[in-house]
């Protein structure tokens, strides 16, 4: 193949390469980044999301973000049979947005008639005759038919809690442990319907009961016109237990066709309510300085209870400065300089009059140590809230110039530091132009001079700046 050939290959590649490249990027920053908890100098579009796990539902920790950012609040694996509510701080209520008509709270209805019907059951009288027979006979059907009616409402107040009916259990209850899932929901609520259906149509001894009630009303009859004597004595006691008995009766059949009607109603609305979204959002926005707190709420539709899933805290600022403290080490040298003895073989060389001879030297002490270190940054927003930077700082990371004072331990000097810093969390890292002040001999006096028997001293020095490299480690200060 031709040179000229490849080279338009490989351009023509390299094209290539570069536009997936950048419809790449195009599409990760097309894409909301999830709130971290401090932001100050925002995101990437003004806007980014805090999801809540219905499922494992935790309130965030305060999130701190730039002013006029746009907050989003997304509820995900939200429940079919609850409506989610997001309530600010300023107490103004947000419209609740639920497809369809609330199924109005039908549970405590339904178990407060199942309840009378088993304490009008205590009271039955068993009597052996014909009557009493028939009697009982209408009082196990009504007993079976409130059997029903409890097993409907325990599977209803199971679909209400998101639970699974534990069948295993005799005793017809939900389980502890388990949850229903978006995707078994559906079954379950057909279940439950069935159900119900199966309690709304049960039959009730309605006929049988007209028909023993006027057997028992021409036995109260007769037993009256009978003449007195030990057999109308025990004819009325007999009579008087009838009539308490179809008492009984009959209000527990009001009850129990009060209760298929509330059946059929409750079952009406929860086969025409839709379901709701599998997440619920709710977006806020303020301008800089100010506090918000959003309380999340879910409101079961069944029974209207209300379970607090969340509460979310956003802090809007607008300050891009910082105020750290820490300390600088960096490599400016502290020099110090001293008349020394002047050995020569091992042994200190005399003048004639018999005094030691002096040389001059030096001693160096580095690194410097400031501390220390106080520094002001100022955040460069346009650097510090990139999609990589909230992505993979989730304590929040920025870019920043820094400036500032501290005192040299070895010097006992106030000196400076200015650099660019990158900020961790709230640890700032400076790599910094430390200005310090180095002590240099002066009047033509150097390392290693002789200066005699009786040098001058101290020695003639000066200090002069000078500029070298250092690093700073600091925190940030609360101010704001």
């Amino acid at each position: 193949m031709p040179l000229q050939k490849i080279s338009v290959t490989f351009r023509r590649y390299i094209l290539f390469l570069l536009i997936f490249l950048i419809m790449s990027v195009r599409g990760t920053y097309a894409q909301t980044p999830e709130c971290v908890p401090s932001a100050p100098d925002g995101y990437t579009g003004k806007a980014c999301v805090v999801t809540i796990d219905r499922d494992n539902p935790a309130s965030p920790t305060t999130l701190v973000v730039r002013g006029e950012t746009s907050v989003t609040i997304r509820v995900k694996n939200a429940r079919w049979n609850e409506s989610v509510t997001f309530t600010p701080v300023t107490t103004r209520v947000t419209d609740v947005d639920v497809a369809g008509t609330f199924l109005r709270s039908a549970i405590n209805p339904l178990q407060g008639l199942v309840i009378a019907q088993k304490a009008h059951g205590g009271h039955f009288v068993k009597v052996i005759d014909p009557i009493g027979d028939e009697q009982q006979k209408i009082m196990d059907r009504l007993n079976y038919a409130s059997t029903v009616f409890a097993n409907a409402t325990t599977e209803l107040t199971c679909l209400e809690k998101y639970k699974v009916l534990d069948k295993s259990n005799p005793q017809y209850v939900c389980s502890p442990n388990v949850n229903l899932d978006a995707a078994s929901f559906q079954a379950a609520k057909e279940e439950t319907l069935a159900k119900m259906d199966e309690a709304a149509t049960t039959p009730l001894p309605i006929a049988e009961n007209q028909i023993v009630s006027a057997k028992v009303a021409e036995e109260v009859k007769a037993t009256i016109a009978m003449p007195g004597g030990s057999a109308k004595s025990s004819a009325l006691e007999r009579a008087d237990k009838y009539l308490s008995n179809q008492a009984l009766l009959n209000a527990l059949i009001t009850d129990a066709q009060t209760t298929q009607k509330t059946m059929l109603e409750t079952m009406e609305q929860l086969s025409n309510l839709p379901g709701a979204a599998a997440e619920a959002t709710y977006t806020i926005k303020q301008l800089p300085r100010y506090n918000s707190t959003i309380t999340v709420t879910a409101i079961e539709i069944i029974s209207k209870t209300s379970t607090t899933l969340a509460s979310v805290t956003i802090s809007w600022q607008s300050n891009q400065w910082e105020v750290s403290t820490g300390i600088l080490f960096s490599n400016v040298v502290a020099r110090s300089y001293t008349n020394a003895p002047l050995i020569v073989g091992g042994q200190p060389v005399r003048d004639s009059s018999g005094k030691v001879l002096t040389v001059v030297t030096e001693s160096d002490t580095s690194p410097s140590i400031v501390f220390p270190m106080v520094m002001g940054n100022y955040r460069i927003r346009r650097l510090s809230h990139a999609k990589w930077e909230n992505t993979w700082c989730p304590n929040h990371c920025a870019f920043l110039i820094s400036g500032g004072v501290g005192a040299n331990l070895t010097s006992k000097t106030a000196e400076f530091a200015v650099g660019p810093s990158f900020q961790i969390g709230q640890v700032l890292l400076t790599p910094a132009a430390h200005f310090g002040r180095e002590s240099i001999l002066t009047s033509g006096v150097t390392v290693g001079s002789q200066l005699g028997s009786s040098p001058p001293s101290p020695l003639p020095t000066k200090n002069r700046w000078v500029a070298r490299f250092g690093f700073a480690i600091s925190y940030v200060l609360p101010f704001q």
